[in-house]
C-alpha cells in the first residue's frame, strides 16, 4: 500500500490512539517530529507539511502490516476498534457476542472458520462469568446495565 493513499483523517486518528496510549513525546520520538509539530498534526490545526504526513503515514503502515490477513492480532484489532466506545463492563459481553456471531455466520453459510478467529471465540471471546446464550441475549444484556 502506498502510503500517500491513506486518508489523513486515518493518519490523525491512530497518532491521536497511539499518543493516547502511550504520550505525545514518546511518539514524537518514534516519528522523528517535534512534539508540537505532532501535536498540530492530531488535533488539524494546519495542513501538515509532506514530510510529516510521509512520516505518520509510513508509521501506520508499520503498525498494521504485522498483522497480516487472517491474523489473530488482526481479528483482535478489529474487535477493538468496534467496541472502543464502549464501557469496560460491557466489552466483554458484547466481544464475546460478536465472535459467537462471526463463529456461527461462516459456519451457517458452510465456510471453513478462520483458525485465528476460532481460536479467539475459543480462548479470548468467552466470559467466564457470562451466560449469554446469543448474540441478541448478549445485546439485551449490555442495553440493560
Amino acid at each position: 500500500m502506498d502510503y500517500r493513499s491513506i486518508p489523513l483523517d486515518i493518519l490523525r486518528e491512530a497518532a491521536r490512539e497511539a499518543s493516547t496510549i502511550s504520550s505525545i513525546r514518546a511518539l514524537s520520538d518514534t516519528l522523528r517530529i517535534g512534539r508540537t509539530t505532532l501535536h498540530n498534526f492530531i488535533h488539524g490545526d494546519t495542513h501538515p507539511h509532506p514530510r510529516v504526513r510521509r512520516r505518520v503515514a509510513e508509521w501506520y503502515l508499520r503498525q498494521i502490516q504485522p498483522a497480516g490477513p487472517g491474523s489473530g492480532e488482526e481479528f483482535d484489532a478489529a474487535l477493538s476498534v468496534l467496541l472502543r466506545d464502549l464501557t469496560a463492563q460491557h466489552v466483554p459481553t458484547a466481544r464475546s457476542a460478536i465472535l459467537t456471531l462471526l463463529v456461527t455466520l461462516y459456519r451457517v453459510t458452510g465456510s471453513p472458520v478462520p483458525a485465528p478467529l476460532d481460536a479467539l471465540h475459543i480462548h479470548g471471546g468467552a466470559d467466564s462469568d457470562s451466560t449469554i446464550g446469543s448474540p441478541a441475549d448478549a445485546a439485551t444484556e449490555v442495553g440493560s446495565a
